[in-house]
């Protein structure tokens, strides 16, 4: 029976609140905009390359405007719903999406990066390595909605959580700069160094030794799990992969039962280093922040030598993930690359006695654990605009 509370509510189509945007670029030398792709999107953000285009990029690429919603068609993407505060073109592989009269396009974004429409939209989806989401079907999906006023006052508070979850990764970026700026000084450009010699990297300050990437920490690489590991309930602990680090835990996230060496266990502020896939969007250094959970395959676990090692080993390790794209570029097949154990030993950089180690650690520590605080902050806020979101959006609370 239908709750008094919301009988002004209307049971709507989707496609009767959103228009799908088809606008495409022609081709422009002279002008130059920012292009965003599957990779640029996370969660609820973006990490954006603004590039010079040319005709071949610009081509058959569809165009957006500041406030449109972009929603990425192919399932592992589902989640990673944006509103950009620009105009710019995007891949084909987004749908652009704009509200149509008498709803808020911000509660519109809202009802498409919940829980609810991932799963519809997982529903939906077609194909068998990328499945991708159907446009008519989602058009079918029925929702019950609030008037438009009702509308704008729900979004606006979803959008304060918003605000907060982006100012904290805006934060974490600026952390990350510091940090890379501090160690590229300190162990690339040897600042404060005045006497050298030759070595194999050529000229590195006396005293110092090289070492291999791979001598520097442990590195455990994650389980492999089957189909029939999985609870079919998501009891357990979820398993961690890519789609994990990058999106969080999902609906599309699975979990096991399984009891598993405690070398694979995740805790909060792990270092990991995602060592196979796409080059340009899975080669990546992470901190967990995402509580106990399980490590799967393809990603690293690092352990630092020593405890109080992980600020340096995560600085290092961001510092050569340029290097790491390209090495796996290099292995490139079938659109997939990787980092090897072996890639790691080959790998050498010029380091000091453990002293200067331990006080660029004691300079850049504050940082670091600023960076896991933020990450875990972050995460509860997701968590709780998730679940303020679903009883904001069904009715259950009233604004």
């Amino acid at each position: 029976m239908k709750s008094k509370l919301k009988t002004k509510w209307k049971t709507k189509f989707f496609g009767d609140c959103a228009e799908l945007i088809k606008d495409t670029c022609k081709p422009n030398k002279d002008e130059s905009t920012s292009y965003i792709g599957l990779e640029h999107i996370e969660q609820n953000t973006l990490q954006l390359n603004g590039i010079g285009n040319s005709s071949e990029i610009i081509s058959n690429k569809f165009k957006f405007c500041k406030g449109d919603i972009l929603f990425g068609k192919l399932r592992p993407y589902f989640r990673k719903v944006v509103c950009p505060d620009f105009n710019g073109i995007c891949s084909t592989d987004i749908f652009v999406v704009r509200s149509k009269p008498g709803i808020a396009q911000k509660f519109l974004y809202f009802w498409m990066a919940s829980q609810e429409f991932v799963n519809q939209a997982t529903q939906s989806s077609t194909g068998t390595k990328m499945p991708r989401a159907d446009w008519n079907f989602l058009c079918e999906i029925e929702k019950e909605l609030p008037d438009i006023e009702e509308q704008e006052k729900i979004s606006n508070i979803l959008w304060d959580f918003q605000q907060l979850i982006i100012n904290l990764n805006e934060q974490n970026k600026i952390l990350e700069k510091i940090i890379q700026t501090l160690f590229k000084s300190w162990f690339i450009d040897f600042d404060g160094q005045t006497e050298f010699v030759d070595s194999e990297l050529g000229k590195i300050p006396k005293g110092w030794t090289v070492k291999s990437v791979y001598d520097c920490a442990n590195y455990v690489n994650g389980d492999a799990f089957r189909k029939s590991d999985f609870s079919s309930d998501n009891s357990g602990l979820p398993i961690i992969k890519i789609a994990e680090l990058k999106s969080g835990v999902s609906s599309i996230t699975n979990f096991t039962n399984q009891i598993v060496d405690p070398k694979y266990l995740l805790h909060n502020g792990d270092v990991l280093f995602s060592w196979s896939g796409s080059p340009d969007t899975s080669i990546d250094i992470f901190i967990w922040t995402g509580g106990k959970a399980i490590l799967n395959q393809h990603i690293f676990k690092i352990n630092p030598l020593t405890p109080d090692n992980k600020p340096f080993i995560f600085s290092l390790l961001t510092y050569l993930k340029k290097t790491f794209i390209e090495i796996a570029r290099n292995k490139q097949t079938t659109g997939l690359g990787h980092v090897t154990k072996t890639d790691l030993e080959k790998l050498m950089i010029a380091l000091p006695d453990d002293n200067l180690i331990k006080q660029f650690q004691l300079l850049v520590n504050p940082l670091f654990h600023l960076l896991c605080s933020n990450g875990l902050n972050s995460q509860i806020l997701i968590k709780s605009q998730n679940t303020l979101s679903l009883k904001l959006l069904s009715g259950e609370i009233r604004v």
